[in-house]
């Protein structure tokens, strides 16, 4: 289980950057597991987006990591299948990354200074790349690792990954205050 204090849900983040939860339009759940998709409840006016054959294996899982009061919290839903170009202009691109899970994806974002990969859990610590490492929670590893070789040729070409739970990489990511991701 992941402990939050009662400053640190989404939404509360949200607010002491001066965001309003309720004016937040997408949410991109790289998958349904509960430490990726459990602040949905939190962003009451966006639309989850989400792979259909991730949603679809959430729904029948017996995986404890998978809770559907956690996910399905009344949203509106865009269930995708493969890539998805957000705004229609290729600045934040929705593709497929399975292997941790079988609907995981990460997002694509076109910055000023390059490309960026939020990679979640696809990719959630930087050695898990750069030695094609895969994790103990691994769904199909063969997967896993084409996702992982993937990765590793957009990084050659100079796209920075995000690794979803590395605290090594996230130190150096200001917390609490609103960032461009191109600054980042």
């Amino acid at each position: 289980f992941i402990d939050f204090t009662d400053d640190s849900s989404i939404d509360k983040r949200l607010i002491a950057i001066g965001v309003d939860p309720a004016r937040i339009d997408w949410v991109i759940n790289s998958h349904l597991h509960l430490d990726h998709a459990g602040g949905n409840g939190f962003l009451p006016n966006a639309t989850i987006i989400v792979q259909d054959d991730e949603w679809s294996h959430a729904a029948i899982s017996e995986d404890t990591a998978y809770r559907v009061s956690e996910y399905d919290t009344g949203q509106p839903l865009l269930k995708i299948n493969g890539e998805h170009d957000l705004f229609g202009d290729g600045s934040v691109v929705v593709f497929r990354t399975p292997g941790h899970t079988p609907g995981h994806q990460s997002a694509r974002i076109r910055t000023i200074s390059g490309e960026a990969i939020l990679a979640a859990d696809c990719c959630n610590m930087r050695k898990s790349l750069d030695e094609l490492r895969l994790p103990d929670e691994c769904y199909n590893a063969e997967q896993y690792l084409d996702t992982l070789k993937r990765l590793q040729e957009m990084r050659s070409r100079g796209t920075r990954i995000f690794y979803s739970h590395d605290p090594s990489e996230w130190v150096k990511v200001p917390q609490g205050v609103a960032l461009n991701i191109a600054e980042a």
